[in-house]
């Protein structure tokens, strides 16, 4: 029965996280602010709102998308990229997943 409790009561706490942050978030949106990551291929502008192109990666995006139209695998894109000496947005070697992330 104790068991039983705790586990509702941990339920409860973690359903009201999920609204507190639900609702957070939706409140810098409606602000104009800027919510999570900026994506592959784009940086913040000045102002530290709104993403704007960055020539770097977009190049870097689109040797992504020819290597895998030539039918490469995830893997194999990934071992390319880090043998031509690019990087993730991170900074960072490139894996499968973040390779197919970023396409």
């Amino acid at each position: 029965m104790i068991f039983r409790m705790l586990a509702a009561l941990a339920e409860f706490e973690r359903d009201l996280i999920s609204e507190r942050a639900k609702g957070a978030l939706a409140h810098m949106k409606s602000q104009g602010r800027r919510v999570g990551e900026v994506p592959m291929g784009f940086r913040l502008a000045d102002d530290g709102l709104h993403p704007v192109e960055d020539p770097v990666e977009q190049e870097t995006l689109r040797v992504i998308r020819v290597l895998r139209s030539s039918r490469k695998t995830w893997a194999q894109i990934a071992e390319e990229m880090n043998r031509m000496g690019l990087f993730t947005k991170k900074g960072r070697p490139w894996s499968w997943r973040t390779a197919q992330k970023a396409a």
